[in-house]
């Protein structure tokens, strides 16, 4: 923060609003992200492991989802089996 402060003082970095709403966004974003892996790590008969595996995928596959929705990426077939494998990872982890 200090070194953003001087920077700007120094007209090195440019001050825009846009910058400061996206910041708040992603803020809340992970905010409520660690909210909900505290209360899944909480829930009873739920080993840690799988938790974290399963949210590590999930992170994967919306980032990807994200990506090909917002910003019309395409997938090499070799990301497309690796989603494949993840979704497959998640639902061998639930059973």
């Amino acid at each position: 923060m200090l070194r953003f402060t001087l920077q700007s003082l120094r007209k090195k970095i440019k001050f825009e609003w846009k910058n400061i709403f996206a910041g708040v966004i992603l803020g809340v974003a992970n905010y409520y992200s660690l909210v909900f892996l505290i209360r899944f790590l909480a829930s009873p008969g739920l080993e840690s492991s799988i938790a974290f595996a399963m949210t590590n995928v999930l992170v994967v596959i919306f980032s990807t989802l994200f990506g090909i929705i917002l910003f019309k990426e395409k997938l090499s077939k070799m990301n497309a089996a690796g989603i494949a494998l993840a979704i497959t990872s998640i639902i061998i982890l639930a059973y």
